[in-house]
């Protein structure tokens, strides 16, 4: 059988739920018709709200249990706000400012109903703030907020407080039962990132059918920083890293890409955020997933490679596949010196004639190489003596030589980074350079050479 219960103590120092009233002028202990007709109403009613499973009051007490606590909104931007809902002494508080500012407000809430839309409206009453040494003090104010509170099982709410700096509500997430719990969660949450970061800096690469795909993990003192692209194409992003969120074995990095104006070369980019998904489950072993816009499909392994992108590259030359046969028999057909026919500079192709440059490359089949290059205008590049390493696969995605090419790393000028294959009886050659100080630039020159 359905027993009432009293009101919830939620509301009774409280307007909240609803205002009780007992006015009789009946003398008591005799019912006349009219508390009769009301005391089956009652009855009625009371069958009805047991029939329902709960009251508007539970309803709004339950929502009170789920609110008490701390929330946390961080924002992407930086910086973190929370909201605390208490209650003291039989009343109920909202309390919200600024982590680690001493920024913080303070008020007794007055009202606490829900709204049209499903949410929760809730007033609440700041007192007077004195002025003293540290601050101007401010008047005795209301202030009304309003609650979507739709995820609310899952520990997340919407609301716009009187902190935030934009006008939209913000999502806050349950965090901790006292603020100085909160603290601490927030403290152990910030070791955890970077402990993530310092495991994720450098550079890790994906091989998919044939090619090479970076990304690259970098921080400095104006912040973190995600660049991934194409290895040896050019193709690149970078954006700085506004939010980085651990849930398991997963990681949630949000990055912030720059507007690109459209130039000759590119058609340009809007401004635009990007969260990717990482799985760090094996970072220890030196492997990650990540579903990166470059990818071919949604989802890679990516291996780390270095601690930078020409470290990197480096290794994808030399220590990816290096094949264990006889140099000499790949390179016997190569031996002799090779004339220029045809150069590729930033997409544009020129014949030896037309360009004016003069270049030979010279292969010794016991496993070096000698490149000299000069330019109409007089630059000369001279590479003399440099060691082979056989590499086994493709140079690049569709070679025509799919099985091998050799690389080389130039004597003079340890930042260039040549490749070779020969197919059609012509020698393609791959010359990128790597200008000091300039993060992740690369030059990049083609050159076709006959006998």
């Amino acid at each position: 059988p359905y027993t009432p219960s009293p009101p919830p103590a939620l509301v009774t120092p409280h307007k909240f739920l609803y205002n009780q009233t007992n006015q009789s002028n009946s003398p008591k202990g005799i019912k006349t018709p009219m508390k009769r007709k009301i005391s089956l109403l009652l009855s009625l009613i009371a069958v009805l709200i047991a029939i329902a499973g709960c009251t508007p009051q539970t309803t709004l007490e339950k929502i009170w249990e789920a609110l008490e606590g701390t929330w946390v909104y961080e924002a992407p931007s930086g910086g973190g706000y929370f909201a605390v809902f208490s209650m003291q002494e039989g009343k109920y508080y909202y309390t919200s400012g600024i982590m680690n500012s001493g920024a913080v407000a303070k008020g007794e809430i007055t009202d606490f109903s829900k709204s049209d839309t499903g949410g929760i409206i809730f007033e609440v009453n700041y007192p007077e703030v004195p002025e003293n040494e540290e601050n101007s003090g401010s008047q005795a104010f209301a202030a009304t907020y309003e609650m979507d509170i739709a995820s609310l099982e899952k520990g997340a709410m919407t609301l716009n407080d009187i902190f935030l700096d934009n006008a939209s509500p913000a999502e806050y997430t349950y965090c901790a039962a006292t603020l100085e719990m909160a603290y601490e969660v927030l403290e152990s949450r910030g070791n955890d990132r970077r402990e993530l970061w310092e495991a994720l800096e450098g550079v890790w690469v994906c091989e998919k059918d044939g090619g090479q795909y970076f990304i690259w993990f970098s921080g400095s003192e104006e912040g973190d920083f995600y660049t991934s692209g194409v290895m040896f194409s050019g193709a690149a992003a970078g954006g700085a890293v506004s939010e980085t969120r651990i849930e398991g074995q997963l990681a949630y990095i949000t990055v912030n890409y720059s507007e690109l104006p459209a130039n000759e070369v590119s058609d340009g980019a809007q401004a635009q955020s990007v969260t990717y998904e990482i799985e760090i489950g094996d970072i220890k072993k030196r492997a990650i997933t990540v579903n990166d816009r470059y990818l071919p499909s949604a989802k890679e392994e990516y291996l780390y490679y270095g601690s930078d992108l020409e470290q990197a590259n480096d290794m994808v030359l030399y220590a990816q596949k290096p094949l264990k046969a006889d140099i000499s028999e790949y390179l016997a057909p190569l031996e002799g010196t090779w004339r220029l026919l045809s150069q590729t500079v930033e997409g544009y192709t020129q014949t030896a004639s037309e360009s004016g440059n003069v270049s030979t490359l010279t292969v010794d089949k016991g496993g070096t190489a000698d490149f000299y290059s000069r330019t109409k205008a007089g630059w000369e590049m001279n590479e003399g003596g440099m060691k082979l390493t056989l590499v086994a696969g493709g140079m690049y995605y569709s070679c025509p030589n799919g099985e091998w090419y050799a690389a080389a790393k130039g004597n003079n000028d340890a930042a260039r980074i040549f490749r070779f294959t020969l197919y059609d009886n012509k020698i393609e050659l791959i010359l990128n350079e790597y200008p000091e100080g300039v993060d992740g630039a690369v030059y990049s020159y083609t050159y076709l050479y006959e006998r």
